[in-house]
């Protein structure tokens, strides 16, 4: 069961999604605003935090105890070393490169030292010396490998930035694109120092290349290659991307993938949490809520520069990042639904002659933030902190439940007892006969607030008690036991919340 702490915490946080709606009071049109956006964290939040993994391989965690700590319910297991990826270098009808051994499906051996050209012609794919003269023919795509251990040179630029990089494996062209065919711990190698700094603790590095190979097996396309070499999918650089401390992380963790129930996952990871991680769907808008993906505290990342950080926008300088989501002139940008950690799900960016919905995705790319973990404070608002995470071990739901009915019962000696439904949105401990005490927090910027407590009566909600949040945006007040009420904080009903 629960701490009452950690259940406190949820309740906290709960009522502050509830009422967490209008972050940002309208300002006079005429007023000389600057706009900060507070924020926490930099990337999508989903899955491992990168710096968090380096804060716990710091304090001394090992690999498998990060990736189970951000991916819930996983186990780290061995699986089949032999598994082959396709990444796409770029798109060329042709491919200028050396350090081949074989062309694939031939008995034709190719000279390491030499210089060959793979292009189109119709159909057909055609091998030429680097003096043009042809070797050799194939209707559709064509393949050349390197020598087991030794990798190729690809003449000129890819999309991973990489100019005339070696790659192991293979070499393929194929409608219009050089992909390359490897095996994913080859593969991998390619990958950890592109995305962690090989500086980094061993636990860190081992994390990163099994968090890498589970992503690379999983997350294939549909069509001719699996992978981008960029950010799309994560950053592959080749050879040109191995060091000595990543190589030997790969080698270290050789074969071994998170799986949740036997099954691979998609092992999503990010740079900075901020301090909490967010579920998919919070993130992903659409994506399927996976267990294994949900939210999850993580205080280790304080390193990293952007843990916390500001952007400062004068008024009008922000309306024109806007652009077409602002009607007439901007007054606010009000968040109307947060996640668990809290990033953005939903905000309004309103102007005075409406307001527009986007959500935080969406926010974030046309503002270029470092996450949606954010909050815009006008120069003429009251002063607001950044809204916080649940603390450790809470797991709030990301938003009130329509019409939810949630109880959170007392024994006869006022033990909490678990709650049902959706999570704890009340918390009721025995008090005077008939009455419990119902608590809760206001944020980010509660200190003060009126918060109204109301029932149903007449097809109406009523307001009966009001009681004012102190400055830490905490209220407390007696509630009578086994009718239902809803929370109104900030302009914004909370869910439903029945005291028994």
């Amino acid at each position: 069961m629960p701490s009452r702490s950690s259940l406190n915490a949820r309740i906290a946080a709960v009522v502050s999604f509830a009422a967490g709606a209008a972050l940002v009071p309208v300002a006079p049109a005429s007023a000389a605003v600057t706009v900060v956006a507070k924020g926490a964290g930099f990337g999508h939040g989903i899955g491992m935090s990168q710096y968090g993994a380096y804060g716990q391989a710091k304090a001394g965690r090992t690999a498998n105890q990060i990736l189970t700590h951000y991916y819930r319910g996983t186990v780290v297991s061995k699986g089949d070393t032999s598994r082959t990826v396709r990444v796409l270098l770029r798109n060329s009808s042709s491919v200028r490169f050396s350090g081949a051994a074989t062309l694939v499906g031939s008995s034709r051996s190719l000279s390491t030292s030499a210089t060959y050209v793979m292009k189109t012609s119709g159909s057909s794919t055609v091998l030429t010396s680097s003096r043009g003269k042809k070797i050799a023919s194939v209707t559709g795509a064509m393949r050349v490998a390197a020598p087991a251990g030794s990798s190729i040179l690809v003449a000129g630029s890819a999309i991973n930035g990489v100019s005339s990089g070696r790659y192991r494996g293979a070499i393929e062209l194929r409608s219009g694109q050089v992909i390359n065919q490897l095996t994913v711990d080859d593969y991998v190698r390619g990958v950890v120092a592109g995305e962690s700094p090989a500086s980094w603790p061993a636990a860190a590095l081992q994390a990163q290349s099994i968090a890498a190979r589970t992503y690379g097996i999983t997350s294939s396309r549909t069509g001719d290659f699996d992978l981008y070499p960029d950010t799309r999918s994560q950053v592959y650089r080749g050879v040109s991307g191995e060091t000595p401390t990543t190589n030997a992380a790969v080698a270290a963790t050789a074969g071994q993938y998170v799986t949740y129930q036997g099954k691979p996952i998609n092992a999503y990871f990010f740079s900075t949490s901020g301090g909490r991680t967010e579920n998919v769907e919070h993130s992903f808008l659409g994506a399927t809520p996976q267990p294994y993906l949900k939210s999850v505290d993580d205080p280790w990342d304080k390193a990293s520069p952007r843990h916390r950080w500001q952007i400062k926008y004068t008024r009008a300088s922000l309306q024109r990042k806007l652009g077409g989501w602002v009607k007439g002139t901007l007054q606010s940008i009000d968040v109307v639904k947060r996640g668990v950690s809290p990033r953005v799900v939903r905000a309004n960016v309103v102007g005075t002659k409406g307001r527009t919905t986007v959500t935080g995705p969406q926010l974030r790319a046309r503002l270029g933030l470092n996450d949606t973990w954010v909050q815009f404070v006008f120069s003429n608002a009251s002063t607001k902190p950044l809204p916080a995470p649940p603390s450790a071990g809470a797991d709030a739901p990301a938003s009130p439940p329509e019409g939810g009915v949630v109880a959170s019962r007392t024994t006869a000696a006022g033990a909490l007892l678990p709650s049902i439904g959706q999570g704890v949105l009340a918390q009721v401990i025995a008090q005077p006969p008939g009455y419990g005490t119902a608590r809760g927090r206001v944020w980010p910027d509660g200190g003060g607030r009126v918060v109204r407590l109301q029932i149903k009566s007449d097809g109406r909600w009523r307001t009966t008690i009001r009681v004012r949040a102190d400055q830490t945006g905490r209220w407390t007040s007696l509630v009578p036991i086994g009718v239902r009420h809803r929370v109104v904080a900030l302009g914004t009903p909370g869910p439903i919340v029945l005291a028994e």
